[in-house]
């Protein structure tokens, strides 16, 4: 058999984090706990609610007898939405900032640290931004007798001068 099996993830757990002060501690290795280093917890996510999408501007170059000669790509832009089941205040400060329990205002969205952890069994990949992420969409859940009062939250990943996005760990956690 060609090709390493171990390398093939499907994830059974997802979390998000958000720093809970503005320059948060960012873990020497995989293997370190987030919520013992100022980072909040987002609550239980929807299992079918993380997606991750790509996308960016193109432009062929072409030589004057109509050859492709170059492709150039820009704009690029690395969106994740994912949909939090919980109903808490960290939610609430990435979904509704400035909000309170007894007040909703109109949200501004300022870039915030964020951190997704990946499990599959006990491995878990973990990505924290270089310079943070921006909320551009949230699309509360409708609220029936039957479903759970939720909210979809877009963000977009800011990227580094130097292109970075992630800083990307990976490490081994306690069944």
């Amino acid at each position: 058999m060609s090709g390493d099996p171990t390398k093939v993830h499907i994830w059974d757990r997802i979390e998000a984090y958000k720093a809970l002060i503005a320059e948060p501690t960012i873990p020497a290795d995989g293997a370190t706990d987030l919520a013992a280093l100022s980072w909040g917890l987002l609550g239980l996510m929807d299992p079918e609610g993380f997606e991750e999408s790509v996308s960016s501007k193109s432009t062929d170059v072409f030589e004057y007898s109509g050859n492709l000669i170059r492709s150039v790509s820009t704009d690029f832009v690395l969106q994740h939405s994912f949909t939090c089941l919980e109903q808490n205040e960290i939610v609430r400060g990435v979904a509704w900032p400035g909000s309170t329990d007894e007040v909703i205002v109109v949200p501004k969205h300022a870039p915030f640290p964020l951190a997704l952890e990946f499990y599959d069994g006990t491995h878990r990949e973990r990505r924290i931004t270089k310079v943070g992420a921006q909320v551009t969409a949230i699309a509360p859940a409708k609220k029936t007798r039957t479903g759970v009062d939720s909210v979809k939250v877009t963000v977009k990943i800011l990227a580094a001068a130097n292109g970075e996005l992630f800083t990307r760990q990976i490490g081994t956690v306690a069944e």
